[in-house]
């Protein structure tokens, strides 16, 4: 098991379209802006050979519309000769049966909540104990406030590597 922590979406660029804010539901494309900084933890879990579970739990004490919490679970493949690891939502990518598939929750408490998936890339430096990650948020609905929500979000975290046990 690898276990790091992780500051996410810094810098956090960001694209939500329609996920009206009022009571009133509209057709309208609205860009809403989306930059935030979640102190978490990532757990990869060994599935297969160089497969792993991959779950992050994060808080964020500046997120705009009170969004300071996330949960994302997806599945990486990792090169060990690279260290890079190809993150995708959908563990069939990896030739992984009767597996759930990924997604993302970025919430409050309450009802208001993001829901969608995560694909992008990770590089770890395993000597210098720090890695960085390169994804894609697809937001493809939401509830309470959120109801209707879809767009992307760019993620890209640095890395700090603590308790490495690699179960490979």
């Amino acid at each position: 098991m690898i276990r790091f922590e992780v500051v996410w979406f810094a810098p956090l660029a960001a694209a939500l379209l329609s996920f009206g804010l009022g009571a009133k539901k509209v057709m309208a494309q609205i860009e809403y802006p989306f930059s935030a900084i979640y102190n978490s933890e990532t757990t990869l879990e060994p599935i297969a050979a160089n497969i792993f579970k991959i779950t992050n739990r994060g808080e964020s004490v500046n997120a705009p519309y009170e969004l300071t919490r996330l949960v994302n679970i997806s599945y990486g493949n990792l090169n060990i000769n690279t260290g890079v690891i190809t993150i995708d939502p959908d563990p069939a990518t990896f030739g992984l049966e009767d597996l759930p598939f990924g997604s993302i929750t970025i919430f409050v408490q309450g009802e208001d909540r993001l829901f969608g998936t995560t694909r992008g890339t990770a590089t770890l430096d395993f000597q210098n104990f720090v890695g960085t990650v390169s994804n894609t948020i697809s937001i493809t609905g939401g509830s309470g406030t959120f109801g209707g929500a879809i767009g992307t979000l760019i993620l890209s975290e640095n890395l700090t590597l603590n308790q490495i046990q690699l179960l490979l």
